[in-house]
């Protein structure tokens, strides 16, 4: 494994190691770093599998639930945004953009997925709007976690990326 790699993975296991402690509802750093991983690794795969490993390994510890499919589904898909948009996703201000849209994503999948489990809201479209505004306050807790931990793992690797020539991209 090159520096780079090791650098890149061991940056986004430390964030991930985050759902662990505690914590406010989704306030954690798994949404940065599926956002992470797919704007700064160049393997799809690798971008799409390094937080769902961590996302498995920290189900493992806290529980496997009904709604893994969608959440799972969520963090694919923002990693392979991330992925598709690489060359838009640098600097604070479009890394801030891209966060606060894994947010919104991320809530319409899983929020749709609590629905269509169908154990908490009818399978109405009522029911599926009252689900959405229900859960509007777990949307800002993960826009602000989003934002935060993408900061925090931009941020540090940006300064690793300036301070250590090896993982700097040729």
């Amino acid at each position: 494994m090159s520096k780079r790699h090791f650098a890149l993975l061991s940056l986004i296991l430390i964030a991930i190691f985050s759902r662990l402690i505690p914590h406010p509802w989704n306030w954690t750093a798994v949404g940065a770093a599926s956002l992470f991983a797919g704007s700064r690794l160049q393997n799809l795969v690798e971008a799409i599998f390094v937080p769902l490993i961590a996302l498995f390994i920290s189900d493992l510890v806290l529980g496997l639930h009904g709604t893994m499919v969608f959440v799972y589904g969520a963090m694919t898909l923002i990693s392979i945004f991330a992925f598709l948009a690489q060359e838009k996703i640098k600097g604070p201000r479009a890394i801030g953009v891209a966060a606060l849209i894994s947010a919104i994503l991320f809530f319409l999948i899983t929020n749709l997925g609590v629905w269509w489990m169908g154990e908490m809201y009818p399978l109405t479209a009522s029911g599926l709007v009252t689900c959405y505004v229900a859960g509007l306050p777990f949307l800002a807790t993960q826009a602000t976690g989003d934002l935060f931990y993408s900061g925090v793992l931009f941020g540090a690797w940006a300064l690793l990326e300036s301070r250590v020539l090896s993982l700097q991209k040729v």
